[in-house]
C-alpha cells in the first residue's frame, strides 16, 4: 500500500489534488496543512467546521476508491499565517490494522488574496442547479426559492453571500455540463454522485413536475459523473411518481402558514434526506429516497399556489462554465513529494479516544461531542446537519443511538479499534455493518 503519484490543479477557489495509489482500495487517504518555519512545523487551522478536526486543524478526507483519492483544498477554508512556508501533508490509512501506511509531503503555495465565501466553494453546484431549473427555458418562482432553500438554509450561506448567488441565478444556464459535474464531484469528496443528482432533482420537481427536458439535463450530468445505467433507471422510475395531496404529505393543516409550511418541510427533508441512510438495507434508501421526494414535490406546490408568476428569470444566453468556477478541463500538474513527514497523531494517550471527528465509507463527518458521562452525536454531508444521536462508552465499547421519526429509533453498537469504530447498526430489525475512521 503506497502513493504511487500525485497530480494537482489549482483554480481561484482552490486546489484539486488527485492522488494515484498502489493496493489501497478502502483505505483513507487524509490531506492535512502545515507551515514551516525555522525548521519547526506548525498545524494549519480552518476557519470551515466541515473541514475542521477537533483541535480545529484543517484536514479533509477520502475513502481510496479504484486506486484513486480525490480531494480539494479550498482556499477560503484555509487560515495560515503569512511568510512561512506552506506544505501539504497526505497520509494513507489502512482500514483493516488501522495502522498509518505511508505519508508525503508536497510544497504548496497559497494566493495572496482568497475569497472566504462559501457561494464561490459552491459555484459548481449551483451551476448544475441553474442548468435544471433552465432546461425548460424558464427558471420558476418555485425553482428559485427550492435553490435558495437548499444553498441558503441547508448548506448555510452567509447572509451577505446571497446577493451572490442571485447574481449567479442571473447569469443562465451553462453550455457545457461536464467539466461542472467534474468539479463538484471534487469539491464536495465527502458526497456519492447520488447525493449530487438528489439535490439536482429537488430542484427540478420544486415547481410540482419535472419535464423530460429537466430529465435530460439530469442524466447528462449523472453521464459526466460515471453513473451507471441501474442508477439512472433509478432516477427515471422516482421522476415518473405522480403527485399527492402536499398538505397531507407535509403533515399541516391546509391554509397553514408559510412559517408553519416550511418549519414541516425542513423537519421532513431532515428525516428522510437518502444521505442520512447511505449504510442501510437498499429498501430504507429507496424509502428514504421516495418520501425526500414527497416532500419536496408537497413544498413546491404549496408555494406555488401562491407565487407570481411575473418577473421569472428567462436566459438571454448560455453562460460559460467558467461563470460558475471551473475551467474546461484540469491542467494536471505532478507534485514531487519533498519529504515524508509524521503524520499527525489521532489523538494522545491523555486524550479522549472517541472524542472529535470520524469519517464513514460515504465520506460523512460524525462528530462524538463529550457531555460529562454520555456523547452528544452529530453527522455532516455537504447538506449540513443530517442526524442527531448520543452515544455512551463502556471501555472499548460504544453505544450509538440516533432517532427518527420516519423509520423510528435504531442504534449501533461499536468496538473502538485504534482509527476505527467498527460495528453493527439496529435498522428495523436488521444488521447493517458501519466503519467509521478518526480524523
Amino acid at each position: 500500500m503506497k502513493i504511487k503519484r500525485t497530480k494537482w490543479h489549482d483554480d481561484a477557489d482552490g486546489r484539486y489534488v488527485a492522488a494515484h495509489l498502489a493496493d489501497a482500495d478502502g483505505a483513507v487517504a487524509v490531506a492535512r496543512l502545515v507551515t514551516h518555519s525555522n525548521g519547526v512545523d506548525e498545524w494549519v487551522k480552518s476557519g470551515a467546521p466541515e473541514y475542521q478536526d477537533s483541535d480545529g486543524d484543517f484536514v479533509v478526507g477520502s475513502i481510496v476508491r479504484n486506486g484513486r483519492a480525490q480531494l480539494f483544498v479550498p482556499w477560503g477554508a484555509v487560515t495560515a499565517p503569512p511568510g512561512a512556508s506552506k506544505q501539504l501533508i497526505l497520509s494513507l490509512v489502512d482500514s483493516e490494522s488501522s495502522e498509518l501506511q505511508c505519508s508525503e509531503r508536497y510544497r504548496l503555495t497559497l494566493p495572496q488574496r482568497v475569497s472566504t465565501s462559501k457561494c464561490e466553494r459552491l459555484r459548481p453546484l449551483v451551476g448544475l442547479a441553474v442548468a435544471v431549473g433552465y432546461a425548460d427555458g424558464v427558471l420558476q418562482p418555485a425553482e428559485i426559492r427550492c435553490i435558495k432553500e437548499i444553498f441558503v438554509n441547508t448548506l448555510g450561506l452567509a447572509n451577505e453571500d446571497v446577493d451572490r448567488l442571485k447574481e449567479l441565478l442571473r447569469v443562465g444556464p451553462p453550455r457545457d455540463l461536464a467539466p461542472l459535474a467534474r468539479s463538484a464531484l471534487y469539491r464536495h469528496p465527502g458526497q456519492s454522485a447520488s447525493a449530487i443528482l438528489q439535490v439536482l432533482e429537488m430542484v427540478a420537481a420544486a415547481d410540482g413536475r419535472i419535464t423530460q427536458d429537466e430529465l435530460t439535463v439530469i442524466e447528462q450530468v449523472a453521464r459526466a459523473m460515471d453513473v451507471d445505467g441501474a442508477e439512472l433507471e433509478h432516477i427515471r422510475y422516482r421522476v415518473a411518481e405522480a403527485p399527492e395531496d402536499p398538505w397531507l404529505v407535509l403533515g399541516v393543516n391546509r391554509g397553514a402558514t408559510d412559517n408553519v409550511v416550511k418549519s414541516a418541510f425542513r423537519k421532513k427533508i431532515a428525516e428522510c434526506h437518502p444521505d442520512k441512510w447511505a449504510t442501510a438495507p437498499e429498501q430504507f434508501r429507496a424509502l428514504a429516497s421516495t418520501e425526500t421526494r414527497r416532500a419536496t414535490l408537497a413544498y413546491a406546490s404549496i408555494c406555488e399556489s401562491s407565487a407570481v408568476s411575473d418577473g421569472r428569470p428567462r436566459p438571454t444566453s448560455h453562460a460559460d462554465y467558467a461563470s460558475y468556477g471551473v475551467c474546461e478541463r484540469f491542467n494536471w500538474v505532478e507534485w514531487e513529494s519533498v519529504a515524508a513527514p509524521k503524520a499527525k497523531p489521532a489523538h494522545s494517550p491523555q486524550q479522549d479516544p472517541l472524542a472529535g471527528r470520524w469519517l464513514d465509507a460515504q465520506r460523512n463527518q460524525i462528530h462524538f461531542i463529550p457531555q460529562g458521562s454520555w456523547y452528544r452525536v452529530e453527522e455532516y454531508s455537504f447538506l449540513g446537519k443530517v442526524s442527531d444521536g448520543s452515544a455512551t462508552r463502556h471501555g472499548g465499547e460504544v453505544h450509538v443511538t440516533v432517532r427518527n421519526m420516519l423509520l423510528g429509533e435504531y442504534s449501533t453498537v461499536y468496538q473502538l479499534d485504534g482509527m476505527r469504530l467498527v460495528g453493527t447498526a439496529r435498522v428495523m430489525g436488521m444488521a447493517v455493518p458501519v466503519v467509521l475512521y478518526r480524523l
